[in-house]
């Protein structure tokens, strides 16, 4: 694979990242205590997997592969994580239309 291609693969490692953990927050809820544990040890399991298995295979190819793949899972957490907090979580600084 080209090094555009890991980075891609590291960029929807970094978006499905975020997003799942962000359905996992949303999802949970206090009053069913064993359902809230499971979801966040399932999704926290299931995302860091996807994530290794990606930064493992970059690796395996050359570490500068690697790198190129962390920062794409970096710039995607850190985008989406920005995206989510203005549109959401404070919309009065969302971008107009």
């Amino acid at each position: 694979m080209t090094s555009l291609c890991w980075l891609v693969a590291g960029t929807l490692s970094g978006a499905f990242y975020t997003l799942t953990l962000w359905w996992t927050v949303s999802a949970l809820r206090p009053k069913n205590t064993v359902r809230a544990l499971l979801l966040a040890w399932g999704g926290a399991l299931l995302r860091s997997t996807v994530v290794a298995v990606v930064l493992t295979a970059a690796a395996s190819h050359a570490l500068y592969l690697a790198l190129l793949a962390f920062a794409g899972f970096m710039v995607a957490r850190f985008t989406l994580t920005r995206l989510i907090w203005r549109r959401l979580i404070k919309p009065e600084l969302a971008l107009p239309n």
